[in-house]
C-alpha cells in the first residue's frame, strides 16, 4: 500500500523485473479488505497480463480460483505502484485502488498467486509466469509453478505477505514477510 504513501519514482523493480507482484492481502477479521499491488518501472504497460490465484489441495486437481486480466489501458503509476483492491481498502487503510475487484475475490487459505502473461494461462504449469508466490496455512497445499512459500502465521494462514524490499526479487522465500 505504499502506492498513495507517495513513494518517489523508480526506474524498475531492484531485479530489472519491469513489474512484480509486490504485496497481496487476502484475509482479515471481519470484512475482508483485500487487494494485489504490483511494483515496477512507472508507467509500464500491464496489457496482454493477468494476475491468476491457483488452488489446489493435495491431491486434487489444480483450479484457478481468481483471475484479474488487465486492459491495455492498465499500467503502473508515476510512482511504480498499482494497487487492485475491493472497495473495503479505502475504509481500512485510506488508500484508494487503481482498479477494483469484487469483495470476497481472493482465496483465504492456501494459494499460489501468479503474474503472468494472458495468453499463456494453463493449469499444467506451463503459463508464461513473470513472478509468483504461494501464500500457505500449512496443510498439505503445494506451492504450484515452483512459487517461493511463505507461511503460516502461527497455525493459520497470514492475512497477506509483502515483499521485505520493494522490487527486490531472488524467486526465493527470503523476499517475502508475513503483513
Amino acid at each position: 500500500l505504499l502506492a498513495a504513501a507517495g513513494v518517489p519514482a523508480v526506474s524498475s523493480a531492484a531485479t530489472g523485473d519491469d513489474v512484480l507482484l509486490n504485496e497481496i492481502l487476502v484475509s482479515t477479521t471481519g470484512s475482508d479488505p483485500e487487494y494485489i499491488e504490483l511494483f515496477g518501472t512507472p508507467d509500464f504497460s500491464l496489457a496482454g497480463l493477468s494476475v491468476i490465484g491457483l488452488e489446489a489441495d493435495a491431491g486434487q486437481e489444480v483450479v484457478i480460483d481468481f483471475q484479474y486480466d488487465f486492459s491495455a489501458a492498465d499500467q503502473l503509476g508515476d510512482n511504480g505502484f498499482l494497487l487492485v483492491g475491493n472497495d473495503l481498502v479505502s475504509g481500512a487503510y485510506g488508500v484508494t485502488p487503481d482498479l477494483a475487484i469484487s469483495q470476497n475475490a481472493l482465496e483465504n487459505s492456501s494459494t499460489t498467486y501468479a503474474l503472468v502473461e494472458t495468453f499463456s494461462i494453463t493449469l499444467d504449469g506451463a503459463s508464461s509466469i513473470l513472478d509468483s508466490v504461494h501464500i500457505t496455512d500449512g496443510d498439505s497445499d503445494p506451492p504450484l509453478s515452483g512459487a517461493p512459500s511463505v507461511g503460516p502465521d502461527g497455525s493459520f494462514l497470514p492475512a497477506g505477505v509483502g515483499r521485505i524490499a520493494d522490487g527486490v526479487d531472488t524467486d526465493t522465500s527470503g523476499d517475502w514477510e508475513i503483513l
